[in-house]
């Protein structure tokens, strides 16, 4: 097994249980199937450029970071930052997708949420 490949995946996983995903969590952002995460996180997968991409940005995590070979950076607090809900980020993916007026609406209506919450 190639040793980068197995480094890769262990950043991924690393990244991906510190924040609380699943594999099918993670999958499902990156838009690739769960079997897929898994040879990749095992290092029996290399994937493309674009699918690494939408890996990290699924992390929230710089694709440099998951590419870089300094072992030592492993414990950067990229690899630490808080946990984000799995639907907070579906979300967050589907909101990216509208415009601003109803983006602005939206945000109205979750703050009155909030305000009739307390």
């Amino acid at each position: 097994m190639n040793e980068n490949r197995k480094l890769l995946g262990q950043r991924i996983r690393t990244s991906r249980t510190n924040r609380n995903l699943s594999q099918e969590d993670l999958a499902e952002m990156a838009e690739v199937h769960v079997s897929y995460v898994g040879q990749v996180e095992r290092g029996e997968k290399s994937p493309s450029v674009p699918v690494l991409t939408r890996i990290s940005h699924a992390l929230q995590i710089p694709l440099s970071t998951l590419l870089e070979n300094n072992e030592a950076r492993e414990t950067r607090s990229t690899y630490n930052a808080k946990p984000i809900k799995p639907r907070l980020r579906k979300l967050w993916k589907l909101a990216e997708k509208l415009d601003d007026e109803t983006l602005k609406l939206i945000l109205k209506f979750i703050r009155h949420l909030q305000k009739n919450k307390k």
